[in-house]
């Protein structure tokens, strides 16, 4: 699923961004963030940690992203 998927399902296809905001910063609630990749299938973040740590997740449920 796709930032921009998410933001439609919440009712602002514009606000894709928003959405990536939102599951960078969330702690309180446990959301699977690392099945979320961009439009291109590929891992969006700047943020070394998560990145590394979505690719782990993706690779262990059998997807393989574009980017690092």
């Amino acid at each position: 699923m796709s930032y921009g998927q998410l933001a439609a399902i919440a009712g602002s296809i514009r606000a894709a961004r928003t959405v990536g905001q939102i599951l960078h910063h969330n702690t309180a609630v446990p959301v699977p963030w690392q099945r979320v990749v961009n439009a291109r299938a590929a891992i969006s973040t700047t943020c070394q940690e998560h990145s590394f740590e979505m690719q782990k997740e993706l690779k262990s449920a059998g997807f393989k992203p574009e980017s690092d």
